[in-house]
């Protein structure tokens, strides 16, 4: 059977149902150009993500046969079979083409795993009997069909704006010293659960595994990762290649009514996803309620609009990378709320011992930034933090002193919060990181900072 490839750009295609089997097919509609409405009495978090951003349409109610009017394409992606057979025959009473996902042979079509590169378009049909090996196939040769076709390399990245943002931050680089690449976008665990806080999926790594499979299974040449996403030891066959840049590391508090931080009311509501943040941010003013929100920039900023929360915080790097605003943004001083390790700088990621790693430093690798994410990254090993711990460290090298003061803060039980800083020539990695593990060691005597 040869598939036929349907241009779907501006026309709307109604999918029944809001599960897993949704989610699929509205991610190839999307990808297609489609204009897409859902219609089911609930839907999954990745699927709420779209609605919240506007990208697709969603009514929240039971199927009834005029949600089908003015369809180009039907998808019936219900878990009862009863009622995909009734979205199947109201389709076609209205000449309009209809999948279904439980029952693929009482379907007009199948939906095939699509791969695109400019004017060409490679479709893996399986008759709808097995999308996950049509997904693995699709990712795998199309993967190929990049290198062969243009000699490029391949990056691994998030799908997020934000990612992205970074991801052609990285690919400009290195196109500004003849090295061409193309992106393979990544699902990774930390997008696709967004009900429930980072602690309890487990933080560290949720935005990288999958990434790094990608790497394992060669479907890409190179990872970019926001750095302070990384774990303190990555994986014995990864390494960590470049340090790309740096944005402001702060973190930056956003509000559509008070001006800054102390000017909350007592009892306001501030979200935040880190329990770093969380941690010294209740050292400072212990009166206001802490709540979890989790999304991307643009999504965490809607709900703030919209009143959810009184005020929340982010990363300045975040914020300017996509140029997005609140009203009143004031960042804290580093010596106040200490950053995550590594925030606001690029980490490009390859296989450990992979020939291309050279290439790819030479190109892209910032000393001087390396040397501060270096002794950050040292600490938190010392430290035996994650990613997700409430740790913080935050290091700035002098030019012209060759020195280099590092801070840290470690929140506790209780709204208490250890702080210790330590400054120190530094040349190389070597005494980067040994500096990193000197101030960790410092730090179980450092005077606790707790709000009156």
């Amino acid at each position: 059977m040869y598939p036929i490839v349907l241009n779907m750009r501006g026309r709307l295609a109604v999918v029944i149902g809001g599960g897993a089997v949704a989610e699929r097919k509205i991610a190839a509609l999307l990808e297609a150009g489609a204009t897409v409405r859902t219609v089911s009495p609930v839907i999954a978090p990745q699927l709420k993500t779209l609605v919240d951003e506007q990208r697709i349409a969603w009514e929240r109610k039971s199927f009834e046969a005029a949600d089908l009017d003015g369809a180009t394409l039907v998808f019936a992606a219900t878990d009862d079979e009863r009622v995909n057979a009734e979205i199947v025959a109201a389709a076609r009473a209205r000449g309009v083409l209809v999948n279904d996902a439980s029952k693929g042979d009482r379907g007009d079509f199948a939906t095939p795993a699509v791969h695109r590169r400019d004017s060409l378009t490679i479709a893996i049909d399986t008759g709808g009997t097995a999308p996950a090996v049509a997904k693995l196939v699709r990712e795998q040769l199309g993967a190929l069909l990049d290198r062969a076709l243009a000699g490029t390399l391949v990056c691994a990245s998030r799908a997020s704006r934000l990612a992205m943002a970074q991801t052609r931050t990285v690919m400009a680089k290195l196109a500004r010293n003849g090295i061409a690449s193309t992106v393979v976008h990544i699902s990774t665990k930390g997008d696709e659960v967004q009900d429930r806080s980072l602690a309890t999926i487990g933080t560290d790594s949720v935005f990288v595994k999958e990434l790094e499979l990608a790497l394992r299974e060669r479907r890409a040449d190179y990872a970019v990762h926001s750095c302070k996403d990384l774990p303190s030891t990555l994986p014995g066959d990864m390494q960590l290649t470049a340090i790309v840049e740096r944005a402001d590391a702060r973190d930056v508090f956003c509000s559509e009514r008070y001006a800054n931080f102390a000017e909350l009311p007592g009892g306001a509501r501030v979200g935040t996803s880190s329990p770093r943040r969380e941690a010294q941010l209740r050292a400072l003013r212990d009166d206001v309620e802490y709540a979890t929100i989790r999304g991307n920039v643009d999504t965490r900023l809607r709900k703030l609009a919209q009143g959810d929360f009184d005020a929340i915080v982010l990363a300045a790097a975040g914020l300017e990378r996509i140029g997005a605003r609140a009203t009143h943004m004031v960042a804290f001083p580093v010596g106040e709320v200490v950053p995550a390790v590594g925030q606001g700088a690029l980490a490009v990621e390859t296989r450990k011992d992979d020939p291309l790693a050279i290439v790819l430093r030479a190109a892209l690798n910032d000393p001087e930034r390396e040397l501060e994410v270096l002794a950050e990254r040292a600490f938190l090993r010392a430290m035996r933090g994650g990613c997700g711990a409430p740790i913080g460290a935050h290091a700035g090298l002098d030019r012209t002193t060759g020195t280099m003061t590092l801070r840290a803060a470690v929140g506790l039980d209780n709204s208490r919060v250890a702080r210790s800083e330590r400054t120190s020539p530094v040349k190389g990695a070597a005494q980067a990181e040994a500096l990193g593990a000197e101030l960790a060691a410092e730090l179980g005597t450092a005077p606790l900072e707790r709000t009156t």
